[in-house]
């Protein structure tokens, strides 16, 4: 009796323990909130890099902290964020008004930044608005990059907005990639036929998985994923809108696919541009 009594003692302490080590820690961040907060958006330049690269310590000690954006704050981003050997969680924050917005910000040599993450290793997003129009005219290019080789991406309600190049790029070998009610839109050239402006850009050899659901591609210069030879393992496309949408290319280039399932999906107008209509009336 008392050696079970020890061993349940010993499971409990155990199980006690495991929880306060990976027991959430949250670290909320406030950014701009326009009409209220006091200074220019550029005085939030830094604010986002700032926390998460200051946060090294804290989150070496517990690697499961998640990065909380408030609901109608603006982020202006300066700086990049490379996550090296960390999973970076970054979540927007419950509740009602807009969604967290990232917008473009000056670098330290005056000029507005275009790469806002370059994810090296997992990451998830949540809840958050990533805006690449800049206030100089032009427009950020894959402003959110993924370069971690082997590693898992999981993007949930993310808003891309105005990009040149694509909402979601990848950019390294072997990831995991789940994907859910996310939405693209207003992206790529606009002014040239079929350049860029992609839900997806794949430009790297592999994809392991590649998972897409409930997620929207709207008023886009170019077609829902560029795949020029990349090599898929798995794709899945589960209740996708793609319309409006003005590339020459077609709706989905899968490349070389081992295995894929389209299903309950809509694609209008995805090659509305490349049409013409040869009759002449007289």
């Amino acid at each position: 009796m008392k050696k079970n009594y020890r061993i349940s003692l010993m499971i409990a302490l155990f199980a006690m323990i495991s929880f306060s080590v990976s027991a959430q820690r949250i670290v909320e961040i406030d950014g701009y909130i326009p009409g209220v907060s006091s200074g220019t958006p550029e005085d939030y330049n830094d604010i986002i890099t700032d926390a998460i690269v200051g946060d090294s310590t804290a989150r070496a000690a517990n690697p499961n902290t998640i990065y909380v954006l408030k609901r109608n704050h603006i982020y202006p981003m300066g700086g990049t964020i490379n996550n090296y050997g960390y999973h970076l969680h970054i979540r927007g924050e419950e509740g009602d008004g807009f969604l967290p917005e990232i917008i473009s910000g000056k670098n330290a040599t005056g000029v507005y930044n275009s790469k806002f993450i370059v994810s090296r290793d997992d990451i998830t997003l949540e809840n958050i608005q990533v805006n690449g129009f800049k206030p100089d005219g032009s427009f950020a290019n894959r402003s959110v990059r993924h370069q971690g080789v082997g590693s898992t991406v999981k993007l949930k309600n993310v808003v891309w907005y105005a990009d040149r190049g694509a909402g979601i790029a990848f950019l390294a070998d072997s990831i995991k990639a789940y994907i859910e009610d996310c939405v693209v839109q207003n992206t790529g050239h606009h002014n040239v036929v079929g350049g860029n402006g992609r839900f997806i850009d794949l430009r790297t050899t592999y994809i392991d998985t590649l998972i897409i659901k409930n997620s929207t591609l709207t008023n886009a210069s170019d077609r829902v994923i560029r795949n020029m030879g990349t090599k898929v393992n798995y794709f899945e496309m589960d209740h996708f809108t793609a319309v409006n949408n003005t590339g020459l290319h077609g709706s989905v280039q899968l490349g070389f696919v081992k295995t894929a399932k389209v299903t309950n999906s809509i694609f209008a107008n995805t090659i509305s541009l490349g049409h013409e209509d040869d009759r002449v009336q007289e």
